[in-house]
């Protein structure tokens, strides 16, 4: 994988990885909220990943907390999400 600069360079990187991992995925990332969850197409890709025994792990090191909408979303789903400073 080369350097990746663009926004939509790391969407396609995302989506390819939830639909190829086989065992877990680990996201470090500056924020979370649940519009990106919904633009990228993670809030449909995340359920099918965890259907196939995928575990996920989301760091984020923003200062702010998650919303509301993508904590619940988060949960619901058994993704395990804590800030990282």
């Amino acid at each position: 994988i080369s350097r990746l600069s663009t926004y939509t360079e790391h969407f396609q990187l995302l989506k390819w990885a939830f639909r190829e991992a086989k065992k877990s995925i680990l996201i470090t990332s500056f924020g979370i909220n649940y519009e990106t969850l919904k633009y990228t197409g993670l809030d449909k890709l995340i359920p099918s990943a965890m259907a196939r025994g995928v575990r996920i792990y989301i760091y984020y090191n923003d200062q702010k907390v998650v919303d509301l909408r993508a904590a619940e979303f988060l949960k619901d789903n058994r993704v395990f999400y804590a800030p990282s400073y």
